[in-house]
């Protein structure tokens, strides 16, 4: 892969307060440079204790909130009270906890017929476009690993080069690989991002993580593999249990201090 950075901390819980601290620190720092923060995120049980954080005292009270726009990296085709809505299980963790105004929740519309979703999530991305681009340049976005090697919903044997001319696409659910129909943001959403950060955890991920690290590059069986920001950071944030196929990087921190976060251009 090309240029990355590596944090990995002894366990989730260590690894989930070191991402709540950082996701702080990038809020605050658009916070003062007079800006929003728009940030894209993602499902699956290992943003749970994460979100559990940021719902908490120090952070819940913090001023960023009201300035915050939330998307998401990719949605199940389910309404949002399912079980399995990302956005669902978002809004009951987090979002219905802090001060995030509900005009600033974006969420892909997983009832509706997938086309019809895409057309408006097009359409929604394009209301907050930033210059240059039919959508936003996300300051953040936040992204898993599954145990196959998918991220989003980009899925082992998907065409790299799929949604060169679209921001969102429609995955049709196979029985191989993905068990329902779903929308997700295609890689040239995710490539303009300031900030990509995968949140990695459990031994279950240790195989899927080592091969998307690791050469020769293969996109197509591993779909982390096509991320990499054209103008931005790309943070691989994982605990010990997934990291146990890779070697820490001496020259990184153990956790990430807001005093000396290398932020983004901007």
């Amino acid at each position: 892969m090309k240029s990355f950075e590596s944090q990995i901390h002894p366990d989730l819980e260590a690894l989930s307060q070191a991402t709540a601290a950082y996701f702080a620190s990038l809020a605050n720092h658009s916070l003062k440079s007079g800006q929003s923060f728009y940030i894209a995120i993602s499902g699956g049980n290992t943003p749970r204790r994460l979100y559990q954080i940021l719902a908490q005292d120090p952070y819940r009270s913090e001023n960023f909130w009201f300035k915050t726009h939330v998307f998401w990296c990719d949605e199940r085709c389910v309404p949002p009270d399912h079980p399995e809505s990302n956005f669902g299980a978002a809004y009951r963790l987090l979002l219905s906890e802090v001060g995030v105004p509900s005009n600033h929740l974006h969420r892909m519309r997983g009832e509706w017929e997938p086309s019809q979703a895409v057309s408006d999530y097009t359409r929604q991305l394009k209301e907050h476009a930033a210059l240059g681009f039919a959508w936003p340049r996300f300051d953040l976005v936040l992204l898993g690993l599954g145990t196959d090697g998918h991220t989003a919903s980009l899925f082992p044997g998907s065409d790299p080069q799929a949604g060169e001319n679209s921001p969102v696409l429609a995955v049709a659910s196979s029985s191989a690989t993905v068990h329902r129909d779903r929308i997700t943001l295609t890689q040239q959403v995710f490539n303009s991002a300031r900030q990509i950060v995968f949140l990695i955890s459990g031994a279950d991920k240790s195989q899927a993580l080592a091969n998307t690290l690791s050469t020769p590059i293969d996109p197509v069986r591993w779909p982390a593999q096509r991320l990499h920001p054209s103008d931005g950071k790309l943070l691989w944030m994982i605990d010990a249990a997934a990291g146990r196929f890779i070697e820490p990087d001496p020259h990184q921190a153990s956790q990430v201090s807001a005093d000396k976060t290398d932020f983004p251009k901007s």
